[in-house]
């Protein structure tokens, strides 16, 4: 099965590292100085039970832990604070998710380091079943201030995945940041990008997902962009699903096709992190964020 989504993702990837199209729509942004701090500090994500661990500054109403135990590096996941200069979308603290060069992880059934892969990333952490019909609304905000774009690789920065695929990737591309939707057999449906690099640095992007899972034309994932609705993708996604969590943090893949030396470090923070089968409390949240 493994092997199978490997190669799928190979093709589709190819095809799509270099998309060019950027979304017509204009989207409200708002710069931010910020200077990355020469000391990383604060509390190691690998410390926490975040089974047990409740913090309403950074996650609302859903929780994370690490997606791979093994390999997990110090420096992927740092719980920061807005005292020590860090950038934070709101409160006192966010999350730091940085990938290096080598950076590689595991878990049970997938290994980074044979698949060609890089990431820090949190999976959600849940034991809730979907049922045909059902309607989720994920929020999450990122910030960093360079452009993430690799040649010849891919890096996302947060997916949401079902227990059969990933239907949804924030992603970018060489153009700048944008969105990617894969059906269960991982082929790509539709990408676009929304925001050129030198718009996407140094200000923080507010990402809101309405999703409706259903196995009727019906269906539907409504991507929001700070507060803006500027992408629905329309149509059967129910197809062997039985769960659905969010993964996000930083996701690099075919690290060996980089034309470098050494493939780039790679810095960048989350915050506000929600989850709701509420559309009213969804659009009270993402309207919120100013």
């Amino acid at each position: 099965m493994y092997a199978k989504k490997y190669i799928l993702l190979i093709v589709f990837l190819l095809l799509f590292s270099s998309c060019s199209s950027t979304n017509s729509q204009v989207i409200n942004i708002n710069k931010i100085e910020f200077k990355e701090p020469e000391k990383l500090s604060g509390t190691n994500c690998k410390s926490l039970d975040f089974k047990n661990y409740e913090n309403n500054d950074i996650w609302k109403n859903v929780k994370h832990q690490l997606k791979h135990n093994n390999g997990y590096k110090d420096h992927g996941c740092t719980i920061v604070n807005n005292s020590d200069n860090f950038p934070v979308r709101s409160g006192e603290l966010s999350l730091r998710f940085e990938t290096k060069d080598g950076d590689c992880n595991s878990n049970q059934g997938w290994d980074d380091c044979t698949t060609d892969r890089s990431r820090h990333e949190l999976t959600e952490w849940t034991d809730k079943e979907i049922n045909n019909g059902d309607e989720i609304f994920y929020a999450y905000s990122i910030f960093f201030n360079n452009p993430l774009y690799t040649k010849n690789t891919a890096t996302f920065l947060g997916q949401i995945n079902t227990d059969n695929s990933a239907r949804f990737y924030i992603r970018a591309f060489d153009k700048g940041l944008g969105y990617m939707f894969n059906d269960k057999d991982y082929e790509v449906l539709e990408s676009d990008v929304f925001l050129k690099w030198e718009e996407a640095t140094n200000t923080w992007i507010d990402i809101g997902l309405h999703i409706k899972f259903s196995t009727s034309d019906d269906g539907f994932i409504k991507l929001y962009i700070n507060n803006q609705l500027i992408k629905q993708l329309d149509g059967k996604n129910f197809d062997g699903v039985t769960s659905v969590h969010l993964d996000f943090g930083i996701y690099n893949a075919f690290v060996s096709r980089c034309d470098c030396e050494e493939y780039p470090t790679k810095v960048v923070y989350f915050d506000e992190i929600f989850k709701s089968d509420n559309e009213n409390e969804f659009k009270a949240f993402i309207g919120n964020r100013k």
